[in-house]
């Protein structure tokens, strides 16, 4: 009898000491090969290098912890010059398995990651070590080399554009923009170490490009295929977290720009289903339910310039992706005093729309305001009378003459009646700049464009808008055809803070240039970016500076043909905002060969980002991180 009822309690037992799969569980610590019991050796699990597959420089080590505590994570290379240990400070509670995300392994290295066990004391309780070995990196991958240093460990984050040509068993995406140029484009996100070392890369699908934003811990993109319009988001590990189809809204394209207002809501930069032009429509979306909120419609509110810049052929002709482009909406920043938005067009300058998308102001030279178009169809009538489609020069209105006094309307044509309460007309809107002692500008050359001020210059074809806590407007100054001239070996780029003073009907204002950064060189056009770029303000007050189109394919005839060779890749500063003297920088150069064409740009955008501040961490573990 007593066995039997061993026997049935015995049976009873046996669910508690299985686990998972229904096998019994055995707890008792395994002899090394030396005998030696290890108390502590089923705390943690085997590593499991790029668990995503997206993510190659990541790995997850399981932890079981079985008391409170915290630990220390150590990456170390031997193998890799100069390498400086990166480690990272957890504290964590018990409860369930814990993946410990593991990032910023160096590439092509026997990776040692230590993980030190402390109790809620602080004594150390055990020291772990690992080995995850790693590939190199692609063989398109650029170098950068970097000069200076900067407190703390964080990385700078690049969304890189990668070209390569198709093989022959690829079918080419016959959906993408003209601009690619028959080559298969992606968009990687990198991470560089302050030395300039790759530490964290994505190995996303190609469709996952622009803009690749950081929002709230999570890698946000779209795509650029013409009949797609999904947003998406992924996790530092690589993982996508998250899916919105903008197309069953009734866009298409997400590209330049994805950021969060403080309700939540997104907003996007995406084209509008069945509309002529491309770049043109801000949308407002709910990411709870994917609804549309609301949409803003640029045509409205900006002009079309194609007649002041000889890179520009007239909207409408014969160059798909670009000549129906003819804002080219590249930024957004949301203000949250009033609601409205401070957008920026590659094409025209710099405006504020008022949350009802109306225009507020408008910050762009003056000679914006002006056409030659006595018929009013909308288009500068010596531009049409000269254009030759085969002669660039031909790609320019007679903006020096003395028909240039029509007022120029926006892409859609005059406003309806009563949206304004006055007759339409941009220099209702047009800022007035201020000089050094805080007086008008008055000289007409200085205000129409033509030549800088003694202590203000206006922008030329600008990206990355961004509004400081105090109001103050940063962006980042490509100067392409600045002067409404051509591009020559003193052209330049820089990053430049405007402070705005609306005038008192809520219309116009006045503009003063409070800083500028010029990214100097010699010659200088070896720092210039004529398109894309971006400038972020860090945590210490200084900025990044990004110039992300060195040499880029879209002018090596203007420039190298004359003034030989120079830099094809991207330049990022991290600059004193007092002083503008430059605190660190990359010089970021990319592999040009037969099967990796060189491309319209190389970084898009940058960002100074700590990995393990910008993750999402699994529950029950909690990091110490730096502030980027």
């Amino acid at each position: 009898m007593v066995k039997f009822l061993c026997i049935f309690v015995w049976a009873l037992l046996l669910p508690c000491a299985c686990d998972n799969g229904g096998a019994p569980k055995d707890d008792t610590p395994i002899p090394d090969e030396d005998g030696i019991v290890d108390p502590l050796a089923a705390l943690f699990g085997e590593p499991v290098l790029n668990p995503s597959g997206a993510a190659p420089l990541t790995a997850e080590i399981p932890f079981n912890p079985d008391l409170p505590g915290m630990l220390t994570l150590r990456i170390e290379c031997a193998t890799v010059e100069r390498a400086e240990p990166y480690e990272k400070e957890f504290s964590f509670t018990v409860g369930k398995t814990i993946p410990i995300p593991v990032m910023g392994l160096y590439a092509d290295c026997a990776n040692t990651v230590t993980i030190t066990l402390f109790d809620g004391e602080g004594t150390v309780r055990d020291t772990r070590e690992f080995t995850l070995t790693t590939a190199p990196t692609p063989e398109d991958f650029p170098t950068a080399t970097a000069v200076g240093s900067y407190a703390g460990d964080a990385f700078t984050f690049i969304t890189y554009y990668r070209t390569r040509l198709p093989q022959p068993e690829e079918e080419f995406p016959d959906d993408l923009p003209e601009v690619i140029n028959n080559t298969i484009p992606e968009i990687t996100g990198i991470m560089f170490d302050k030395r300039g070392r790759v530490r964290w890369y994505s190995d996303l699908p190609y469709e996952f490009l622009f803009p690749m934003e950081f929002i709230d811990g999570h890698l946000y993109g779209g795509d650029w295929a013409a009949d797609m319009g999904l947003v998406q988001w992924y996790d530092l590990m690589g993982r996508r977290q998250g899916t919105i189809d903008i197309g069953t809204l009734g866009y298409l394209r997400v590209h330049h720009d994805i950021l969060k207002k403080p309700d939540g809501h997104f907003i996007i930069t995406a084209d509008k289903i069945g509309n002529d032009y491309i770049e043109d429509h801000l949308i407002e979306v709910d990411p709870i339910d994917g609804t549309l909120v609301h949409s803003w419609d640029l045509n409205l509110v900006m002009p079309d310039v194609a007649d002041l810049y000889r890179d520009i052929p007239p909207t409408g002709t014969e160059k798909p992706g670009l000549t129906n482009d003819p804002i080219h909406l590249n930024g957004v920043a949301y203000d949250p005093t009033d609601g409205g938005f401070v957008v920026s067009s590659q094409r025209s300058g710099i405006a504020k729309i008022a949350a009802d998308g109306t225009l507020k102001w408008f910050l762009s030279p003056h000679l914006t305001r002006y056409i030659d178009d006595a018929d009013g169809d909308g288009v500068s009538d010596s531009f049409m009378a000269n254009y030759d489609p085969s002669n660039q020069m031909t790609w320019i209105g007679d903006y020096t003459g003395d028909n240039y006094t029509d007022e120029r309307m926006p892409c859609g044509g005059e406003p309806a009646e009563g949206t304004y309460p006055f007759d339409f007309s941009y220099g209702e809107f047009l800022l007035t700049p201020l000089d050094g002692a805080g007086d008008s500008i008055t000289d007409e050359q200085v205000l129409r464009g033509f030549v800088d001020g003694a202590d203000f210059r206006w922008p030329f074809r600008p990206h990355a808008p961004l509004l400081k806590e105090d109001g103050t407007l940063l962006l980042f100054d490509n100067g392409l055809a600045r002067g409404f001239g051509i591009i020559n070996k003193n052209s330049f780029s820089r990053a430049v803070a405007y402070r705005i003073t609306p005038d008192g009907d809520g219309y116009g204002g006045t503009v003063e240039q409070t800083a500028e950064y010029v990214l100097t060189h010699d010659p200088l056009w070896h720092r210039l970016s004529v398109v894309v770029s971006d400038v972020d303000v860090l945590s210490d007050g200084s900025i990044l500076v990004t110039s992300g189109s060195l040499g880029s394919r879209l002018y090596p005839d203007l420039i190298m043909a004359q003034y030989g060779d120079g830099p094809r890749g991207a330049y990022i500063a991290q600059v004193d905002a007092e002083t503008g003297d430059e605190i660190h920088s990359f010089l970021i150069e990319r592999v040009i060969s037969e099967d990796y064409p060189n491309a319209p740009f190389s970084v898009y955008r940058a960002e100074r980002v700590d990995p393990y501040a910008a993750l999402a961490l699994p529950e029950g573990l909690t990091a110490v991180v730096d502030n980027p």
